[in-house]
């Protein structure tokens, strides 16, 4: 969760100072946005803190994720 929390910063901060490829950054930044919040109710759930908003949020970012993976490919592996 924290890896990924980092990774969604730091593509933000990159993001919005303006790079050379505003697309492919931010789909990586989706990305990682939708792996922060799937880690996180993770982490609430295993903490004995489930919570109705958790169990929402984790079924759609859940249902997200796969579709991310395949543009995070895509991003990652363009010439």
């Amino acid at each position: 969760m924290m890896v990924c929390l980092f990774w969604t910063i730091f593509f933000a901060i990159r993001l919005f100072r303006g790079n050379d490829e505003p697309r492919v950054t931010g789909t990586i930044l989706l990305f990682y946005i939708a792996t922060t919040i799937l880690y996180t109710d993770h982490w609430l759930y295993f903490s004995d803190c489930p919570s109705f908003i958790g169990e929402w949020s984790y079924l759609i970012v859940n249902l997200c994720v796969y579709p991310l993976y395949y543009a995070y490919l895509r991003a990652l592996t363009r010439t």
